[in-house]
């Protein structure tokens, strides 16, 4: 979580810190798509969600040097991301089984069930999340707002169902979403970012 640090407003550190405390052990269990149609391969596996978050966070940086954004709007767009799917986490169960073969040493297996019924509700589920947390934290409410419609509004590109994003700041951040996502990447290499820079001022 090495964008964490980039957060200057402490209550928005804090409302992510306890969250992840609560939730994010399930992190390295989790791939970033469970079919893994729309993730690239190093977000197919373990550890896969993980990877995926922290290139969100490295893009919206990125983003906001690019268009010299305030560090109020950084710190909202750094916290959206650690938020945006961590509705995931909380639809998921991780259970270990260990078997006692009659020779040699237990084995242990993990199981990953995510039940997400019919429509795939996680970045509503992960907007709610946010709030709880941020409402906590006492994060003033238009804070809250801003943070929250970002985290929810990310997946219409997948789910025309779920709501559509509305501001510029809204329509960048579930761009990002989508360009990490299809983009097969490692944020470590950047030489992508002068495409992807032609793409976001369009």
């Amino acid at each position: 979580m090495k964008y964490l640090e980039k957060i200057k407003d402490l209550r928005l550190k804090k409302a992510v810190l306890k969250a992840y405390s609560m939730y994010g052990y399930k992190l390295y269990f989790l791939p970033s798509s469970l079919t893994g149609r729309h993730h690239p391969p190093d977000e197919r596996g373990i550890g896969g969600l993980k990877a995926h978050i922290e290139k969100m966070c490295w893009f919206l940086d990125g983003v906001a040097d690019e268009f010299k954004y305030s560090d109020e709007v950084r710190d909202m767009l750094f916290t959206a991301a650690y938020f945006h799917d961590l509705g995931k986490v909380k639809q998921t169960t991780v259970s270990q089984e260990v078997s006692y073969p009659e020779k040699g040493q237990p084995k242990r297996e993990v199981k990953v069930i995510r039940n997400v019924g019919g429509l795939d509700l996680h970045s509503i589920i992960s907007a709610k999340m946010a709030r709880e947390f941020l409402e906590k934290e006492g994060v003033e409410e238009e804070t809250i707002q801003t943070v929250c419609n970002l985290v929810a509004r990310h997946m219409s590109h997948w789910y025309p169902k779920l709501p559509l994003p509305q501001t510029e700041l809204e329509k960048m951040f579930a761009l990002a979403d989508f360009i990490v996502a299809r983009e097969d990447f490692r944020i470590e290499k950047e030489g992508k970012w002068k495409r992807i820079r032609k793409i976001l001022k369009h």
